[in-house]
């Protein structure tokens, strides 16, 4: 597969390299399925506004190697269902699948453009065990088999910490983990949501490096797991959730 993509040489070198510094391996095919899905981003990026970055070492950084930075966190014994909130062209979930296709993925996205995109990604690369999800997270997480059914619930959104949960832990199994990929203000919104995670069984474990030594510009990952059934009347509605984050 070495030469699957012409052209891509200094992509190549950069996700190489990048791969090295936070400290991931993965085969050489791997990386050959990172880079065409790096191509279609940059092909498509235009007509569906995936991302705002232009520059090869932005997008590689900040899109693929960011998404990756959870990996070597993932429980590798057994099945794991992982749902990506907020997905858009399928970040972090579709790289997490990638290399470690034994994850059973869920990417939820309001946009039909944006999901049609992620399905186009895991059609051209073969990957099977994807599923998309259109709507709005605080709707569909009062839906039964929906509802306290994954393992794994992550995000690469904006919104606080505080916001985060109230959206994702009603999604996750007792004793399953919220992960938010978040910059240099993760004390703060650690501390800030505190009441929310009292109002939603569940409590805050651990902030990790995201990369080896933090490489990714000073982000980290938030882990915050579930302890109990999240009471009915969570999420609230988007309106609410904004004006009045417990």
């Amino acid at each position: 597969m070495a030469d699957a993509l012409p052209g891509l040489s200094k992509e190549r070198l950069l996700l190489k390299s990048g791969l090295k510094k936070v400290g991931i391996s993965v085969p050489n095919h791997v990386q050959e399925q990172l880079l065409a899905y790096y191509r279609l981003v940059r092909e498509r990026n235009k007509a569906l506004g995936l991302t705002s970055l232009t520059r090869a070492e932005d997008i590689l950084q900040d899109l693929f190697l960011d998404s990756l930075s959870l990996l070597p966190y993932l429980n590798r014994d057994g099945h794991q269902r992982l749902l990506d909130i907020g997905t858009g062209g399928g970040f972090p979930g579709l790289p997490l699948k990638i290399v470690r296709p034994d994850l059973e993925l869920t990417l939820l996205d309001s946009s039909r453009k944006k999901l049609g995109f992620c399905q186009l990604v895991a059609l051209s690369l073969g990957l099977s065990g994807v599923t998309v999800l259109e709507g709005r997270a605080e709707e569909l997480a009062h839906r039964p088999g929906q509802r306290e059914s994954f393992d794994l619930v992550c995000f690469k959104a904006l919104a606080p910490l505080r916001v985060l949960v109230e959206y994702g832990m009603p999604f996750l199994k007792t004793g399953g983990r919220l992960v938010a990929y978040k910059g240099e203000k993760a004390a703060t919104e650690i501390t800030e949501a505190s009441s929310a995670l009292r109002h939603l069984n569940a409590r805050y474990v651990e902030a990790r490096p995201a990369g080896r030594g933090g490489t990714a510009r000073g982000r980290c990952l938030i882990f915050v797991e579930k302890v109990g059934t999240t009471p009915d009347s969570f999420p609230r509605n988007t309106n609410l959730i904004k004006k009045t984050p417990l």
